[in-house]
């Protein structure tokens, strides 16, 4: 299978978008395709799974979920943590409907600064703030330069030894870099791009994708759909 089948899943609106190497590259090692499942969320969409330790940034435990591959300097990207992210949050996150997970893919080409954030965020979910720093790189996204991280880091109560640490050394990096080289695998092209799907053992079959910074209402759309196919999945197991 070749990842470039699976671009016309995607509604694209509101995006920055890659341009360089977006198609082409086959899914291999990491992902592989789902056969069956729920109910397919885009009629050309091909369901496929990823290892549940892919995931490392996650809110909620709900056996449905939503995964977002972000760029912290993207503005459309901003415009949805700041908008509708909270609405989700409020409405499915801490409702237990689905559990929520974040992925880094920095727009290098376009964002300067996208993966020292992006790294500044993962040193700051080592003191376990991970998601207070990303709503704060989100509200400052004018500002991500060495100096303007430390900052922020420490206004969300990051400890700024580790953090410097951290910051300084390579493995961070180069988990940033592993998943973005995923993301390209499973061709993704713009930020922010969802997969939704749902938690089976120690693996995720996504079943469905949405791109852009939609409103909330695409959102609740699709949430519910995937909610749907679950309940009729497991009225139809006899679960």
């Amino acid at each position: 299978m070749v990842a470039s089948q699976r671009i016309a899943a995607f509604v694209v609106s509101g995006v920055c978008l890659l341009l360089a190497g977006a198609v082409g590259f086959a899914i291999h090692s990491v992902i592989a395709p789902v056969n069956g499942g729920a109910q397919q969320m885009a009629k050309s969409f091909t369901p496929f799974t990823l290892p549940l330790t892919f995931l490392t940034r996650v809110e909620g435990n709900a056996p449905l979920i939503m995964i977002e591959f972000s760029d912290f300097q993207c503005p459309f990207c901003g415009a949805y943590a700041r908008t509708t992210l909270p609405q989700i949050r409020e409405e499915f996150i801490k409702a237990g409907k689905i559990r929520y997970a974040f992925v880094h893919f920095p727009l290098e080409d376009l964002h300067r600064d996208a993966t020292r954030a992006a790294a500044a965020a993962d040193c700051a979910g080592r003191q376990g703030l991970f998601w207070q720093m990303h709503d704060a790189l989100f509200q400052q996204q004018d500002s991500l330069a060495d100096k303007d991280l430390s900052n922020l880091s420490k206004s969300v109560g990051v400890n700024p030894i580790p953090f410097s640490t951290c910051m300084a050394g390579d493995d961070v990096r180069l988990s940033i870099e592993r998943e973005v080289e995923v993301a390209r695998k499973l061709n993704v092209v713009s930020t922010p791009s969802f997969f939704l799907g749902r938690v089976v053992d120690d693996t995720v079959q996504v079943t469905g994708a949405l791109s852009g910074a939609h409103p909330i209402g695409s959102f609740r759309s699709a949430i519910n759909r995937l909610m749907g196919a679950e309940t009729e999945r497991v009225s139809s197991s006899g679960l």
